[in-house]
């Protein structure tokens, strides 16, 4: 059954603010490019891709409006709690892609309401960077929704 939406409930990311409210020298990186997504799974999301000479490290961003109800199956999957300045809670939590299992990971982040969610492909980085520029990435979004 269908939630009924409440004024509560976040709407789409501003790709444009997003970009406004990172600075990339803050975790190491020359620049970020920040993109409406290509595919239409989370049609209100961004992409980010960070860039400091040839290396670099990427991340989608999506709000999903009402989306605190999935926080108990993130729990489930084994979601860890982690701390990120702003919200309820925050789990981090591996991500599969149902082809080889290597999905990435996932920073679920909820005001109660709502969720957003960074999601890091595999390999991008050692886990515990990921989770860092996750962690950065999700406190510089929340004051925005």
């Amino acid at each position: 059954m269908p939630a009924t939406p409440t004024a509560a409930w976040w709407g789409p990311l501003d790709c444009s603010a997003v970009k406004s409210a990172i600075d990339p020298t803050e975790i190491g990186y020359d620049s970020v490019s920040v993109d409406v997504p290509t595919f239409s799974s989370f049609p209100d999301g961004c992409g980010l891709s960070f860039r400091r000479g040839d290396e670099g490290w990427g991340a989608s961003v999506f709000p999903i409006a009402g989306g605190a109800v999935e926080i108990p199956s993130v729990i489930a999957a084994g979601g860890t709690q982690v701390d990120v300045a702003g919200a309820r809670e925050a789990y981090w939590v591996a991500s599969f892609d149902g082809v080889d299992g290597g999905g990435g990971y996932v920073l679920a982040v909820t005001d109660g309401v709502n969720v957003l969610q960074v999601n890091v492909g595999a390999g991008m980085s050692s886990l515990e960077t990921d989770l860092q520029h996750a962690t950065f990435v999700a406190e510089r979004i929340l004051p925005l929704l």
